[in-house]
C-alpha cells in the first residue's frame, strides 16, 4: 500500500509539475517574447536547458547528501531538501507536459475547434520542445556517462 500512495504521490506532483511548465511557457510566449514566436521557441529551449542541467545538479546534491550522512535528527534545511529530491523532478513533468502536449496538438489536427482557445503560435513556438528535450536529456545523459567511465 506505501508503494502504491508514494506512486500517486509522484502522479499528483508530476502533474502540478507539468501544469507549472505549462505556465512558464505561457509567460515565456506572452510576456517575455512579447508573442514572438522564435523568440519564445528559443527560450523554451533554453528552459529545457536549464531544467536537464538542474536535473543533473539535484542528483549531484542527492548523492552528497547521502554520503555525508547527518548524526541525530537531521535538520528541517535538509529534511525540506530531501523531501524535494524524493519526489518527481522537473525533467520529469517536462516529459509529462510534452506527452499532453503531443496528444492535444493530435486532437486539435483532427478536430481544430475543440481547442480553439490557444493561439497557433504559441503552438508553434512549444512546438519542438519534446524533441529538443530529448536530444538535450540524451545528450546530458551520455556527457554524464563519459565522465563517470573517465
Amino acid at each position: 500500500m506505501r508503494i502504491f500512495l508514494k506512486k500517486v504521490k509522484y502522479i499528483i506532483w508530476s502533474v502540478f509539475y507539468a501544469y507549472g511548465i505549462f505556465q512558464i511557457t505561457q509567460i515565456i510566449y506572452y510576456n517575455i517574447a512579447e508573442r514572438d514566436v522564435l523568440m519564445a521557441t528559443v527560450l523554451n529551449m533554453v528552459l529545457i536547458i536549464i531544467l536537464v542541467v538542474s536535473e543533473k545538479v539535484e542528483f549531484y546534491i542527492l548523492r552528497l547528501f547521502q554520503e555525508k550522512g547527518e548524526r541525530g535528527n537531521p535538520s528541517l534545511k535538509k529534511k525540506i531538501i530531501m523531501w524535494y529530491l524524493d519526489g518527481p523532478s522537473f525533467k520529469s513533468a517536462m516529459y509529462f507536459f510534452y506527452l499532453v502536449f503531443i496528444v492535444y496538438t493530435a486532437v486539435m489536427a483532427a478536430d481544430a475547434t475543440i481547442f480553439a482557445d490557444i493561439p497557433r503560435s504559441y503552438i508553434q513556438s512549444v512546438q519542438y520542445g519534446p524533441l529538443f528535450l530529448i536530444a538535450a536529456d540524451k545528450f546530458a545523459g551520455q556527457i554524464t556517462k563519459d565522465m563517470d567511465n573517465s
